[in-house]
């Protein structure tokens, strides 16, 4: 995840399509080759991050929206977990959407699927935004926890075999699935303004039992977020998302806050 400075920043490449084209596809294939080869790299440009620095002390979260900046976020082989890339491209001359494209990437007829993290990308173009509404929604009345946002560009995605267009439209993003996967995710709507709305949503986080002392808040600044809110209870009850309005699932000006934990409840 970068900063949109990052890769379009460049005085040399202001004005020429195809010099900054350029530019963002020689960053990225340098940042592709710092991860062991047999990595899954998935990078997309957001207007801004929000990162905890990581090394001794205790360090706050920022927030970047000016400058170069970026965080890598590194998942391990981890036993009865399995965390799969997935992408949907836009193309104009085909809009159908095939259900085995779904199943392949973990996303329908999974039991174990538990979290899906999706972007859109390059949504500002015509048509961009109903097309990730139509991804979404043909996975997000299952069982699982969907959070994510709309971004600005996609520049890796080491994974795929189709040529990777930075121009183009479409929808990425993570699976997981596993029995011991856990999650949970919450709305913060533009009305919370102040510490005590903010304690108070933290502790419908805290009401699942997901430990999660000490973990490092990271995020993005997007064209708008996707989630929904979900119903905590003394124990935590997961809510389907077909069970708001489809306005409820795509938002402006609010925070998505989720939670994953790769394992068992301690």
């Amino acid at each position: 995840m970068a900063d949109s400075d990052t890769f379009i920043s460049l005085e040399e490449c202001r004005g020429h399509k195809r010099a900054r084209k350029r530019a963002t596809m020689e960053t990225a294939v340098a940042l592709e080759k710092l991860f062991p080869r047999q990595c899954q790299v998935l990078g997309v440009v957001a207007p801004g991050i929000v990162v905890t620095p990581m090394g001794p002390g205790s360090s706050r979260p920022q927030e970047i929206e000016i400058g170069e900046s970026g965080f890598a976020l590194l998942f391990p082989q981890v036993e009865g977990i399995k965390i799969q890339p997935f992408r949907f491209v836009k193309n104009p001359k085909n809009l159908s959407l095939e259900r085995r494209r779904f199943t392949e990437a973990g996303l329908l007829d999974n039991p174990e699927l538990r979290v899906v993290l999706v972007f859109g990308y390059n949504c500002c173009k015509v048509g961009a935004s109903s097309y990730l509404q139509r991804v979404v929604r043909t996975f997000s009345d299952t069982n699982v926890v969907v959070a994510g946002g709309q971004v600005d560009n996609l520049v890796s995605l080491t994974s795929d075999t189709c040529p990777l267009d930075v121009d183009g439209t479409g929808v990425v993003g993570l699976s997981v699935s596993g029995q011991l996967v856990q999650s949970t995710k919450v709305l913060l709507s533009e009305d919370v303004s102040d510490e005590k709305a903010l304690e108070a949503t933290m502790q419908r986080l805290k009401a699942t039992g997901i430990p999660f002392p000490g973990v490092p808040l990271f995020g993005f600044f997007g064209n708008g977020e996707i989630g929904c809110d979900r119903i905590v209870t003394g124990n935590f009850v997961l809510r389907r998302c077909s069970e708001v309005r489809d306005e409820d699932l795509f938002h402006s000006y609010t925070t998505v806050l989720a939670l994953v934990h790769l394992g068992a409840a301690r």
